[in-house]
């Protein structure tokens, strides 16, 4: 495949679940976070928070979204999650949140209102924790380079921040 077919394969991908995300975040902000790699690809969460101002916790233990609406993720260029190799494309991404220890989990599964599968994860990979100054009642995702093939994502809500030195660039 040549390089301006996947350029064109990922811009197809994006617009189809830009258009479900919308939909399944009617009414809400939808934010997103990217990180672009040294050679001007990029990596892109797409995330809303379809129940803001509403006091809420977070599920401990249990698989969490921002907004009970999957994150999505793009990739521009094929990275690595955890040793494993995501091809360029769009996939979900939730995490389980668990005093002092979390999970990241990218899931292939896009398809609108489609409950978490297990099955359907691709890589699962520990995230780090720490206490944050204040607590924040709306989740926020961003991502920061640790190298100029390394992007660590990192979700912050309530009194904690988690990140993940996740995403490297093949």
């Amino acid at each position: 495949m040549t390089r301006r077919s996947i350029a064109v394969h990922f811009l197809l991908v994006l617009f189809a679940c830009s258009l479900t995300f919308a939909q399944d975040a009617q009414g809400t902000q939808a934010m997103m976070a990217s990180c672009t790699y040294h050679d001007d690809y990029s990596v892109t969460v797409r995330y809303s928070d379809a129940n803001p101002g509403k006091k809420r916790d977070l599920p401990n233990g249990k698989v969490w979204s921002p907004g009970d609406v999957p994150m999505l993720l793009f990739t521009e260029a094929p990275v690595k999650v955890a040793n494993v190799e995501l091809a360029v494309g769009a996939y979900s991404m939730y995490v389980i949140p668990d005093k002092g220890k979390w999970t990241l989990i990218v899931n292939k599964n896009i398809a609108p209102g489609a409950a978490y599968d297990e099955k359907q994860d691709v890589a699962r990979t520990s995230m780090e924790t720490g206490q944050l100054p204040s607590a924040i009642d709306q989740p926020h995702v961003s991502f920061a380079h640790i190298s100029p093939k390394v992007c660590s994502l990192r979700v912050d809500f309530g009194k904690t921040g988690a990140w993940a030195d996740a995403f490297l660039e093949k």
